[in-house]
């Protein structure tokens, strides 16, 4: 999925990128976690294989929860760009047959 998105206005060839804290959050997990390897692998100090998963496990879980309660809060770009369209979410329904 991307997060690319075109802006009125923006110029042809502008695009602008939604702020996605799942992706954010995640990357800052598995980017410690690949740091921590390279300090091992350099004899700084000690990675247990056990916990690195439950590590892996426990930030994908928070940056799933941080991306659903972002998508939630009244002000996120998802809504703003479904909200503002200019479309109708759904067809009008005739209640007058």
């Amino acid at each position: 999925m991307s997060t690319a998105t075109r802006m009125e206005g923006d110029g042809p060839m502008s695009t602008r990128y939604r702020f996605d804290p799942m992706a954010l959050i995640a990357g800052l997990v598995f980017l410690g976690i690949a740091i921590a390897y390279v300090l091992h692998a350099a004899g700084v100090m000690t990675v247990a294989p056990e916990w690195t998963l439950a590590i892996a496990a426990i930030g994908v879980g928070v940056a799933g929860l941080a991306g659903a309660v972002w998508t939630m809060l009244p002000g996120s770009s998802t809504r703003r760009r479904s909200v503002g369209s200019g479309e109708p979410a759904h067809p009008p329904v005739d209640l007058t047959k």
